[in-house]
């Protein structure tokens, strides 16, 4: 959103307009990825409409046990953790993309059986869909449901379907949230570069 025409639609849509209306936003500089002149350049513009600025330390968004995950994974240090407890994160080893694709086969009827809903969970990779281990196969968990991806090839937004298990890159979820995460396609090579 901190791109200059959105800023301005935003000015006129803030009783009193962003100088002089009251508004709240919240961002993470380490978050934007593609467009980086365009956010550096919406910064300094909701800048110059003078707000008060603060700086937020403490994560109370994950839980801590995914806060201790990603630490885990990547080595980035996570900050002060200040959120709740929750279920602990599971870790699934695989030697080549068919032995994957059965683990994810049983993890999927694990969650079924747990009567989790399909919608709450999102399968996670750093490729493409149709780049990650699942190859693109929207049938992988035949006879339990089907693997929507949330963008299609071009990158666009695609309608979700219900009753189906969704399919993102960790990129385009970023700023997103699902009560049921499987991150799939990560090796070693790939914790080293994150």
């Amino acid at each position: 959103l901190f791109m200059a025409d959105y800023i301005l639609c935003l000015d006129k849509m803030v009783k009193g307009g962003l100088e002089n209306g009251r508004w709240i936003t919240f961002y993470d500089e380490f978050q934007n990825i593609y467009l980086r002149r365009q956010f550096i350049e919406g910064v300094e513009m909701m800048r110059s409409f003078s707000p008060l600025m603060g700086t937020l330390e403490t994560n109370y968004r994950n839980t801590r046990q995914i806060h201790d995950a990603n630490h885990k994974i990547t080595n980035i240090e996570n900050g002060r953790f200040n959120g709740i407890d929750g279920d602990e994160v599971a870790y699934f080893g695989y030697q080549n993309n068919e032995e994957a694709k059965k683990e994810l086969k049983n993890i999927v009827k694990s969650l079924v059986k747990q009567k989790v809903s399909f919608e709450d969970i999102v399968i996670l990779s750093p490729y493409k869909f149709h780049h990650s281990i699942i190859e693109g196969n929207r049938y992988l968990f035949q006879g339990i449901t089907q693997i929507q991806p949330m963008q299609n090839e071009k990158g666009d937004i695609t309608k979700l379907v219900p009753g189906t298990i969704r399919f993102s890159t960790i990129y385009s979820f970023k700023g997103r949230e699902s009560h049921v995460i499987i991150l799939i396609d990560i090796n070693k090579q790939d914790e080293e570069a994150m």
